[in-house]
């Protein structure tokens, strides 16, 4: 072999050497990127998910809230309601005694089912 072809031979060992390294080095550059980029997607995609829960649990707690409200109002008036029963037992109560110390016996009352 001549001296020519030992050089040439010799830089074209070393050309696909650094060649390769080049490469090896892009590849390393480009996948840390890339993980990178992946893992933006992903936070990306969580921060999507999580906000779309929280609207979600936002909209519930609306409805939850309007849904106690009105339980309350219903409280109220029950409460009211329940003032005026025993208002109304109170005066029966009266209404029977005076029938007895008048020396009748009142009307037996009707007794109904409350509904649930």
């Amino acid at each position: 072999m001549t001296e020519a072809i030992v050089i040439a031979l010799i830089a074209g060992i070393v050309s696909v050497i650094a060649s390769v390294m080049a490469s090896a080095m892009q590849y390393r550059k480009w996948s840390g990127g890339e993980q990178a980029a992946v893992g933006a997607d992903a936070a990306g995609e969580i921060t999507v998910a999580s906000i779309a829960l929280v609207n979600s649990i936002r909209s519930e707690i609306a409805v939850m809230r309007s849904e106690l409200e009105a339980l309350r109002d219903d409280n109220k008036r029950m409460r009211v309601m329940l003032v005026e029963l025993e208002d109304v037992q109170d005066w029966a109560e009266r209404l029977v005694y005076q029938v007895r110390s008048l020396g009748a016996e009142p009307v037996k009352m009707r007794v109904t089912e409350m509904k649930p």
